[in-house]
């Protein structure tokens, strides 16, 4: 027969790789009944096909023996010169009884596979071509059949069928090849057929000597069909392949077929709660899907550890037709997953996509190479995406690091969801891009995650929820080196998509550029109600967190981890884009700098991007956009529009921190800062009158705002005014918001550190010498006619200070009224309500209630995202 692949162990998935390995079965197999102690043997002694001696007559012989006894056909066929060729012209009898053995290895000479170029078969049973019958037909219980070439048949190889057909071996044959494993002379059908209710089917076994060769078959490798079929083992064969594995010997249909309601728990055949099991098999070079699982009845399908497109060695691709793996027609519960000792199916170099789900529910894709060859470090693509999700809902892919998935050098997407039935998905854990140590890309031909056609409610990235009894930080994906963008979510309908906990466009570290060729993230096409990072409170956590949050109190489910994503070191970091996309939010993100900030990774671009009539972008709160290679943030347009930016950290882009063109957010300016008021510390200004002001203090003078320090309302005519906090940095800007969006930064003011130091040095000096007949007096219409600013009037006016020559200095009067005192020293700036610049006055902003507030301090800001959102249950 054939061997096995190298030794079990290839270390954990995101571990250390050195060589990939197919490991054999896991758990108990089923077995024949324990031996009777009556035996009885019919010998087969000739190849002909009837008559004394013929395994024809031994097989009638065995049906109608006692049933008491364990019974066994055994070959010792004299003088074939080779392979003996039993050549059949009509249908052989079923084996109906139980507790029988059809031992091909008892044939002198024979033996079973111990390494990679198999054993020696030498009983071949030979069909009469494509009108004739199955080769081998299996109604009873408790049945092996081992060592025997079955081909030429123009029905199924061997076929298992019918309730009666319990505990059944079928391993160490070749299914669909002659005696040498090398040559195909398939059967007309598949190579072996389980159906009817059959039950306890094991396909191959857990050593090497008890795997099958299926191959060359026209019909699938093996199919399992039927309702009430259930509870089969497909352990350990090669599966469109010669003996070897190197080569492709190609079943017309797919490699394994579970379909037409197959399904049913196990009872302990395999220790698991799935009914069918796919595990350990090179599944390569058929012309169809390597596995295909379909209908609305099938369910409870296990895909384990298997090689799915390539050859023994995982050197090369032998490809499949087909998808790797293609779920569909409402097939659902499917689990495709690790061995118990961590090995994972490698889906790779298949023409189509390495796994596809189309209207199939409750997929879970966990621990898998997709599209990766040798170890996860180098490049073997499936023809199409890595993973697509059609119609599909409720799959995860991945999970936690430990079960998530590489997904990398697939000729298309990594990983693609579409369709308005595609939902409640859950991408996380995974490396999509990258080799296995997520230090050097990999990359796939298009966009690492592409959701569109209108898939809703899935999340990208962190988990939500943990089981109860822990809630361990659940982990984001790494999204990097993707010739598209890193994630882009399109379409009209693709609505309520969350994007939290990743790395996009870095290396696993978070400390390096492993760019995306375009951006990092991209939403277009009418897309909407995207969430970015921190997650609004209004969002359903049960939905993302299915299970896991089912009886827990609101305090328990508070996801205590950071959600933001990085997006760093792409072309650009987001882009926002198209008429109809609008209500994308983006909190605690950090774009352009490493994963904890402290560094830079600058996007090659701008920041962030929105154009194209994109309208309701909220940026904000705590974002980080920082040292991108162009504007930290770039709004153009006329018709782009309504997008906001609040209490972020904006600062040392290689442009603007925040660039309006072409009439973008109504055109909105930016606030006009007067200088600094002194000792007062205080700053006034003027905005779009009901404008919510926001403050920033910076280290360098770059226009931008580094840290949020305060908001307030300018009042009707524009004005409002800031005492400036106790901080470290020396530069300061604001920025307006109305309805219509969030203006550039102000021009920069000044002030020194405040320190705690003597009053008097905070005042301008005072000459002793000069006589006060010298000073010009205020001119008292300017006085009389102008109210005073309310903003002033409501502080206490700094005392009179002693100057150097004892002599105090006169403070401005804060009470209404003409002044003809002359005031010895100008040193109260004048507020912009008394300026004969006029303030903007926006036709549709209400005049604002309330004088223009004054916040000093560095107090935490309550102010949040400062429009609502407005959102569609539905």
């Amino acid at each position: 027969m054939m061997g096995r692949i190298g030794g079990r162990r290839c270390g954990g998935l995101f571990g250390s790789l050195a060589a990939m390995c197919l490991v054999v079965g896991l758990g108990s197999s089923a077995q024949p009944a324990m031996a009777r102690p009556s035996q009885t043997t019919f010998l087969v002694t000739n190849a002909g096909d009837s008559g004394p001696g013929s395994l024809r007559r031994a097989l009638v012989d065995a049906n109608t023996a006692a049933l008491t006894d364990r019974v066994t056909i055994s070959f010792d066929i004299p003088g074939c010169g080779g392979p003996c060729r039993i050549h059949v012209v009509e249908a052989l009898p079923e084996i109906s009884r139980g507790d029988l053995l059809l031992d091909g290895y008892s044939q002198p000479g024979a033996a079973p596979g111990l390494d990679l170029q198999g054993g020696t078969i030498l009983i071949e049973l030979v069909g009469p071509g494509p009108a004739g019958p199955d080769g081998l037909r299996i109604t009873g219980p408790d049945v092996e059949v081992r060592g025997l070439a079955v081909h030429g048949f123009g029905g199924n190889g061997v076929v298992v069928t019918g309730d009666g057909a319990r505990r059944v071996v079928v391993a160490g044959n070749y299914l669909g090849l002659d005696s040498t494993g090398a040559v195909s002379i398939g059967n007309g059908r598949a190579g072996i057929a389980i159906s009817g209710g059959a039950r306890q089917v094991r396909v191959g076994g857990p050593v090497t000597a008890e795997g099958n060769v299926i191959s060359g078959n026209v019909g699938e490798g093996v199919a399992v069909l039927g309702d009430g079929t259930g509870e089969i083992e497909v352990i350990g064969n090669f599966i469109g392949t010669d003996v070897g594995g190197f080569a492709a010997q190609a079943n017309v249909g797919s490699g394994v077929l579970v379909a037409e309601g197959a399904s049913g728990e196990s009872s302990g055949l395999s220790g698991g709660e799935f009914g069918i099991l796919v595990q350990d098999n090179l599944i390569s070079g058929n012309q169809a899907d390597g596995v295909r699982v379909d209908g609305a009845s099938t369910s409870a399908v296990r895909v384990v550890s298997n090689l799915i497109g390539r050859d023994s060695l995982n050197n090369i691709a032998l490809s499949n037709g087909g998808d790797g793996v293609h779920v569909m027609n409402g097939a659902h519960d499917i689990l495709i997953t690790t061995s118990e000792d961590g090995q994972p199916n490698v889906i790779a170099g298949n023409f189509g996509h390495g796994v596809q789900l189309e209207r199939a529910n409750n997929i879970t894709i966990r621990g898998a190479f997709i599209g990766t060859g040798r170890g996860g470090q180098t490049v073997m693509p499936n023809g199409g995406s890595g993973v697509r999700v059609a119609h599909s809902a409720g799959v995860t892919i991945g999970g936690s690091e430990a079960e998530g998935n590489l997904i990398s050098g697939n000729a298309t997407h990594g990983v693609y969801l579409s369709g308005d039935q595609t939902m409640n998905a859950i991408i996380s854990g995974n490396r999509i891009g990258t080799n296995l140590d997520g230090n050097e890309s990999l990359p796939n031909g298009g966009d690492g995650v592409r959701i569109a056609g209108g898939a809703r409610n899935n999340l990208v990235g962190a988990a939500l929820g943990e089981p109860a009894g822990g809630f361990d930080p659940p982990e984001g994906n790494l999204i990097s080196g993707n010739v598209g963008d890193g994630v882009v979510v399109l379409d009209a309908g693709s609505t309520d998509n969350l994007i939290i906990g990743n790395r996009i466009g870095t290396t696993q570290d978070g400390a390096a550029a492993l760019g995306n060729e375009k951006a990092g993230l991209r939403v277009a096409g009418g897309a909407s109600f995207v969430f970015v990072g921190l997650i609004p409170l209004e969002i359903d956590l049960n939905r993302f967190a299915r299970k896991a949050t089912a009886g827990l109190t609101d305090s328990q489910q508070q996801i205590d981890f950071d959600p933001g994503n990085t997006i760093s070191g792409n072309r650009v970091g987001v882009r926002i884009e198209g008429p109809d996309t609008r209500d994308v939010t983006l909190a605690e993100n950090r774009i352009g700098t490493t994963a904890d900030g402290s560094a830079d990774i600058p996007n090659a671009e701008a920041g962030v991007v929105i154009l194209g009539g994109a309208q309701n972008t909220h940026l904000g709160v705590d974002n980080t956009i920082a040292y991108n290679g162009a504007d930290g943030i770039l709004v153009d347009g006329a018709d782009t529009f309504s997008h906001t930016f609040a209490a972020n950290a904006i600062y040392e882009n290689g442009g603007a921190g925040i660039a309006l063109s072409g009439g973008a957010n109504g055109g909105i300016e930016a606030p006009m800062l007067d200088p600094v008021v002194f000792p007062a510390r205080r700053v006034d200004g003027t905005a779009c009158a009901g404008c919510l002001i926001q403050l920033f203090a910076n280290r360098l003078d770059d226009g931008e705002g580094r840290r949020y320090l305060a908001d307030a309302v300018a009042d009707e005519a524009g004005a409002f005014a800031f005492d400036l906090p106790a901080a470290e940095e020396t530069f300061f800007t604001t920025t307006s918001t109305d309805d219509l969006g969030t203006s550039p930064f102000s021009n920069v003011v000044s002030a020194p550190p405040a320190t705690p130091v003597p009053t008097a040095t905070l005042v301008p000096p005072t000459v002793t010498s000069s006589a006060p007949a010298t000073v010009l007096p205020t001119a008292p219409a300017t006085a009389t006619q102008s109210p005073p600013p309310t903003v002033t009037a409501t502080e206490d006016p700094p005392s009179a200070t002693p100057t150097a020559g004892g002599t105090p200095t006169a403070a401005p009067s804060p009470t209404t009224g003409a002044s003809t005192t002359p005031m010895p020293t100008p040193i109260a700036t004048p507020s912009p309500q008394a300026s004969d610049t006029p303030a903007s006055e926006p036709s549709d902003t209400p005049p604002a209630t309330a004088p223009p507030t004054s916040t000093a301090g560095p107090a935490t800001p309550e102010w949040r995202i400062h429009l609502p959102i407005t959102r569609n249950e539905a």
